[in-house]
């Protein structure tokens, strides 16, 4: 066996797996042999949050395994993952990518309507999800929140073993959220419901490819969370203001974005910009879907570039429709960066969350921008 490091890469996968490391004259000769099983977290709802959860996991349960004198050397060692995706595959071939990854383990973390140009109605795109679980392996399980309606009709039909999970137990107070766990409390960085679901939802994979309860709370209690997800821009401690950015786009994940920022902060001003960017929220079809979303906040400013609707070939919406869609009569539409700017000028500038949901970037607004301001 030749000297070095053979890795067995899986697309879509987790590595994970049993670990021998072979001492010769001072070199280490490793050879990782990995898990049988294919983890796959469909995009649906929270599909990054969970695998970058999994991937933690993975990690410190890989490090533990490495001899002491070489374990500096890996501290940042990755594994590559690939989320279910169930936008098509190609112009030629018209069929959702999740379709062909054929898991041993598959995680439905919810089901929210998206890609209207592509699934016209939510039967349509519900029929994806029916389809996918019929492609996870044969011996393979389901784990899905057990509170999502269409998830939970969707593993009432599957195949293969189901395992339901719910929001693990948590208490958010003074601007901290720890986990219960056997009666104790475990600090974690990230916070909202959502999240608590993610990180069960992480945990019963973890199960599944032998990850210890010890290394995954280990790995979740310095967990920063995903990019881009309720991800912290910057502080300003003399303001008291805290700035997030967000993916968020569907309405469910919207939702739950701007619930966790007002449980988290119950006692500041919370400004919420949200940014209508992709196909299905820029389309009139679509955007009472997205009524009351933005209700749990005390400034809600609606982003609604007509740029971004002419590259869609999309009609413009008026900005009435916009609001009744929002279902918030003060809800504020802007169409540029400047007017954006403008009107965060005269919004409440101390002791302030604010939140930035989009798949976009506001026509270029920038971190400096924001820091001029809050």
């Amino acid at each position: 066996m030749k000297k070095g490091f053979i890795v067995f890469i899986l697309i879509n996968c987790v590595l994970l797996g049993n670990v021998y490391a072979i001492k010769e004259e001072n070199d280490y000769e490793m050879l990782f042999v990995f898990n049988k099983y294919r983890p796959l977290t469909p995009d649906a709802e929270s599909a990054l949050e969970v695998m970058a959860e999994i991937e933690a996991a993975a990690n410190r349960q890989l490090l533990d395994r490495l001899p002491e004198e070489i374990k500096p050397a890996y501290e940042d060692i990755f594994f590559p993952e690939t989320e279910g995706d169930e936008y098509l595959t190609s112009p030629i071939d018209r069929v959702p990518k999740f379709h062909k990854y054929h898991p041993h383990i598959a995680v439905i973390s919810g089901i929210g309507w998206d890609h209207v140009n592509v699934f016209p109605t939510f039967d349509s795109y519900l029929e994806q999800f029916r389809i996918f679980v019929d492609t996870i392996e044969n011996g393979g399980c389901l784990i899905y929140d057990s509170n999502d309606i269409e998830a939970r009709k969707i593993a009432a039909n599957a195949k293969v073993a189901t395992y339901g999970y719910d929001i693990h137990k948590y208490i958010s107070d003074t601007e901290d959220t720890n986990l219960i766990v056997d009666n104790k409390k475990i600090k974690v960085l990230v916070f909202g419901e959502h999240n608590m679901k993610n990180i069960n939802a992480a945990y019963n994979v973890c199960k599944q490819i032998g990850i210890s309860d010890d290394i995954f709370y280990q790995s979740i209690a310095s967990f920063k969370g995903a990019s881009r997800r309720l991800e912290l821009l910057f502080e300003n401690k003399e303001r008291n203001n805290l700035v997030f950015r967000d993916f968020a786009h569907a309405p469910s994940k919207v939702l739950a974005t701007v619930k966790a920022l007002r449980e988290q902060y119950k006692e500041r001003f919370l400004t919420v910009v949200f940014e209508l960017h992709t196909y299905s929220s820029l389309s009139e079809v679509f955007i009472n879907h997205y009524e009351h979303c933005l209700d749990n906040c005390d400034k809600a400013i609606v982003f609604y570039d007509p740029h971004a609707v002419a590259i869609k070939k999309l009609e413009m919406m008026s900005d009435e429709r916009i609001v009744d869609g929002f279902a918030r009569k003060d809800i504020c539409v802007v169409h540029s960066k400047d007017e954006l700017l403008q009107m965060l000028e005269d919004v409440q500038k101390e002791n302030v969350v604010a939140g930035f949901m989009s798949s976009g970037d506001f026509n270029g607004l920038t971190t400096e921008d924001l820091r001029n301001i809050f």
